[in-house]
């Protein structure tokens, strides 16, 4: 029931796009919001698995080659970082119960610090 409800008015997405939306919102991305982006990506890696399959690949090989044309230049988000610096550098400060909140609360506040990488 969880699931229905977290892509309801999404449900006329591939799987491509379901799982990219998926992907997006896990990992706190700004795309996740962004259903053009969203569908553009997904026609990509379903033309990518298409191409593959009739270029002899078998399905696993089209299929790696799919996601990797999905997921391309998302590999991180702010919030994926910061949830894992809290987790690896502030374990023993920040119980485990409220490094979601305690992220999610830092990020806005960390914005500069990422103004300074290429993400």
């Amino acid at each position: 029931m969880n699931n229905k409800k977290k892509n309801e008015g999404q449900t006329d997405f591939s799987y491509y796009g379901l799982y990219l939306l998926d992907y997006l919102r896990t990992n706190r991305f700004e795309q996740a919001t962004d259903e053009a982006f969203i569908r553009e990506r997904a026609d990509r890696a379903a033309g990518t698995y298409e191409r593959a399959i009739l270029e002899g690949y078998p399905a696993a090989g089209a299929q790696e080659l799919a996601m990797r044309t999905l997921t391309e230049g998302l590999r991180y988000s702010k919030y994926a970082i910061l949830r894992e610096v809290v987790e690896n550098e502030f374990a023993d400060d920040v119980p485990e119960a409220e490094r979601e909140p305690f992220t999610r609360k830092l990020l806005p506040l960390v914005g500069n610090v990422f103004s300074i990488y290429d993400l």
